[in-house]
C-alpha cells in the first residue's frame, strides 16, 4: 500500500522509519525525506523538526576532549583510512567554516573512519556528552561509535548512533556512558554510498545528567465524555500546531490533544486571552529565519516595543528598540543556530514568539 498524509514526530531519534528487507533480512533506517525520495511513501507527510536531548546536564565534570573541533581554519588533528577520503576545510556549510568529508572510492573499503589522532581518557560509569553539527547537498547516515582502546582493532564498540545529514543544518546533543577506564577516542563513520557530508562543532565534555522523563515532558490529553469538558494544566505547554496554553485547556467531546511542556516566562503574555496564548510562529516570518538576515511581523508595529531575543539559556543575545509601524528586525550575524525567544515588551504588555535561527 502507499502511506501519505502523516505526521511523523519523535523529538529523542530521527531515524524512525526502519526498512526490514525479505529474504536479506537486512535492515535500513531512513528520515522522513530518504523515505519520501528513495521509495516513493509518504510523499504528501511531514514531520516536526523538534530534537531534544534525552537528558539534562547537572554540571560539566572536565574541560573540553576534542582539540579543533570547530575547524576555523584548517582540519589538523584529525585523520582517517582508507585514504582515498577526502577530508578538508570547507566554508561551504556551518559556522565559519567546517570539516568536508567525502568519500566516493570503495576501491580500498566501502566505509571511511575518521577520528582525531590524540585518544581522549575514559572513565567506568561515566557519563559523557558530545555534540556536533551536520549538514550536506544529499542525504545520508554518518556513524558516531565511542571506541576504548581495546577495541581499535575489532568490529566493536562500546557506544554508536546513526546520525542523519542532509541540506537541514542538525544541531546535535549525543549522550553515552563508558564501560571501561582506558584511553578511547571518538570515531565517525560513513558508507561510500552516502559520500559527502560536513561536520561542525564537536565538543567531548564529562558531565553529570539526569533522564528526562518523556511521560513528563509530553502529555496526551483525553476527553471520553459526550460532552466538552475543562482539563487543568500545571505549568506551560505547547501543542503540535505552535499554541501555547496555560490554566486549563477545554476539549470538545471524545477529543484529544498532545502537549508539550515549556518554559512558564512563554504563556506569561499579558496582552493576550488567559489560558491560551498566541501561536509564536503565526506572527512571525520567516521562521526559520537566517542569522544575519531581518525578521519580519505579519502586521506592523502599532506602539514601540523593546524586541530581546533570548537563548535557551536564558541569557539575552539581542535586544533593540523597535518604533511605532516598524514591519521587522533584523538579526546579527553573530546569532548562533538554534531555538530563541523573541519578547515584545511594550506598555500594553509582553508578546512572546519561539524563534529557530539556522
Amino acid at each position: 500500500g502507499t502511506f501519505t498524509n502523516n505526521r511523523y514526530f519523535h523529538p529523542y531519534e530521527e531515524l524512525s522509519i526502519r526498512l526490514w528487507v525479505q529474504p536479506a533480512s537486512t535492515t535500513h533506517h531512513l528520515t522522513l525525506e530518504q523515505w519520501q525520495t528513495e521509495h516513493g511513501e509518504d510523499v504528501g507527510s511531514t514531520r516536526s523538526e523538534l530534537r531534544l536531548p534525552a537528558f539534562n546536564v547537572l554540571d560539566a565534570l572536565e574541560e573540553e576532549q576534542i582539540v579543533n573541533g570547530e575547524f576555523s581554519s584548517n582540519v589538523g588533528g584529525w585523520s582517517g583510512w582508507p585514504t582515498q577520503a577526502q577530508v578538508t576545510q570547507d566554508q561551504s556549510y556551518l559556522d565559519n567554516g567546517a570539516m568536508k568529508v567525502h568519500f566516493a572510492d570503495n576501491s580500498q573499503y566501502d566505509v571511511f573512519f575518521l577520528h582525531q589522532t590524540e585518544m581522549i581518557d575514559l572513565i567506568d560509569e561515566a557519563w559523557y556528552r558530545l555534540k556536533v553539527s551536520t549538514q550536506s547537498n544529499i542525504h545520508g547516515l554518518v556513524t558516531a561509535e565511542v571506541k576504548g582502546e581495546s577495541q581499535l582493532t575489532g568490529p566493536y564498540n562500546m557506544f554508536n548512533k546513526m546520525i542523519p545529514f542532509s541540506d537541514e543544518r542538525r544541531d546535535l546533543e549525543i549522550y553515552f556512558k563508558s564501560d571501561r577506564t582506558e584511553p578511547g577516542r571518538i570515531q565517525l563513520v560513513n558508507h561510500w554510498t552516502d559520500p559527502t557530508y560536513w561536520i561542525d562543532n564537536i565538543s567531548l565534555q564529562r558531565v553529570a545528567v539526569e533522564a528526562v522523563d518523556p511521560h513528563e515532558r509530553h502529555i496526551l490529553v483525553m476527553n471520553i465524555q459526550n460532552t466538552s469538558n475543562a482539563f487543568p494544566l500545571s505549568g506551560c505547554w505547547s501543542d503540535v500546531e505552535g499554541g501555547y496554553h496555560t490554566g486549563d485547556i477545554t476539549l470538545a467531546p471524545f477529543a484529544s490533544i498532545v502537549l508539550q511542556k515549556e518554559e512558564d516566562a512563554l504563556c506569561m503574555s499579558t496582552d493576550v486571552e488567559a489560558g491560551v496564548a498566541q501561536k509564536p510562529n503565526s506572527g512571525v516570518h520567516p521562521n526559520p529565519v537566517l542569522a544575519g538576515t531581518s525578521l519580519y511581523f505579519d502586521q506592523s508595529l502599532e506602539i514601540p516595543v523593546d524586541a530581546l531575543l533570548i537563548d535557551a539559556s536564558g541569557r539575552v543575545v539581542q535586544q533593540q528598540a523597535l518604533m511605532h509601524g516598524a514591519t521587522g528586525m533584523d538579526l546579527g550575524g553573530n546569532v548562533t543556530p538554534g531555538h530563541y525567544h523573541l519578547r515584545l515588551v511594550s506598555g500594553a504588555g509582553i508578546v512572546h514568539h519561539r524563534v529557530i535561527v539556522q
